[in-house]
Parts: C-alpha cells; sequence; structure tokens
C-alpha cells in the first residue's frame, strides 16, 4: 500500500485565499449595491428609510457568510481527502467546538455568526454616521469594504475547519 504524502499548507496560503476572496466579494457586492440603489425610489419608506439598507445587511450577511463557509469548507475537505494536507500550526483546530464536522451546518452556523455579529456592528455604523445622506455610489463602497472585510474573516476559519479530520 502507497502511503499519500502530505502537502504543508502555511498561514501565507490561507492568508492568501482570503485577499483574494476579499476583492472579489468587495466587486460583487459593491456593484450588486450600486445597481439595487439606482433604481430605489424614495416612496415606501420603511423603518431604514427608502432603500431598506437593515434587510439588505442582515440578508448579504448570512448569504455571504453562508456560502463562503460551505464552499470553502467542502473545496478544503475534498482537496484534503485526495491528497492530504498538512496545516502546520495547530490552532487550525481551537474552533472545532463551535462548528461540527458536517460543512452544510457549519456553513449554517457561520451565516448565523455573520448575521448576529457582523451585521449588527455594520448597522450601527450606518445609523452613527447617518444612513439618510448616502448616495448610491457611498452605500456602494461601505457595503463593499464591509463584505471584503467579511470575506476576509470568513475564509481563513472555513479553510480551517475543512482542513480539520474527523474525530475518532
Amino acid at each position: 500500500m502507497v502511503e499519500k504524502t502530505k502537502i504543508v499548507f502555511r498561514q501565507r496560503d490561507i492568508n492568501q485565499e482570503a485577499k483574494k476572496s476579499a476583492i472579489i466579494n468587495f466587486l460583487i457586492n459593491s456593484a450588486i449595491a450600486y445597481f439595487a440603489l439606482q433604481g430605489a425610489t424614495s416612496d415606501g419608506e420603511g423603518e431604514w428609510g427608502a432603500r431598506d439598507y437593515a434587510q439588505d445587511i442582515f440578508l448579504t450577511g448570512f448569504i455571504l457568510c453562508a456560502i463562503l463557509g460551505a464552499l470553502y469548507i467542502s473545496i478544503y475537505r475534498k482537496k484534503n481527502e485526495s491528497r492530504p494536507l498538512f496545516f502546520e500550526e495547530y490552532r487550525a483546530q481551537s474552533l472545532n467546538w463551535l462548528f461540527p464536522y458536517n460543512p452544510m451546518i457549519a456553513a449554517l452556523i457561520i451565516g448565523g455568526l455573520g448575521v448576529a455579529i457582523a451585521a449588527p456592528l455594520m448597522l450601527a455604523g450606518l445609523m452613527l454616521f447617518g444612513f439618510e445622506a448616502l448616495t448610491p455610489v457611498g452605500y456602494a463602497i461601505i457595503k463593499g469594504c464591509w463584505a471584503a472585510a467579511l470575506a476576509g474573516i470568513v475564509v481563513p476559519i472555513s479553510i480551517k475547519q475543512g482542513l480539520r479530520v474527523r474525530a475518532v
């Protein structure tokens, strides 16, 4: 029986993936926010104004975190099964108590954390600095930066969960 060789996977590899994901999410979320707000009208005022920023932020927080979580956990779980990746830092196992081994359930938990932690922080910032005066371009840039930061936090956690081994 031939033993599979292990590939050393370093923190810089994870950081590189996080940077790529952050840039992509900045571009995608900025474009979506800009084009969605271009057609918004001022009638039908909600609690958060005509554009209803709260609904957008909460949905984006959950969907972005859950999709990134599911995607990266699944990708790195498959990579680890086909050719074992050895993560040289053992801190990768530090969040095992929070996330189950099942990638879809772990992704839902990551999405829930995105809604529970990141979305209220973004909304608090919008309230603090006055969301009423935001132009579509301004909101698109702010939302893009928030989505990029969120991706930069979620991707390393998801990769490390994908590299973890099942407890025996």
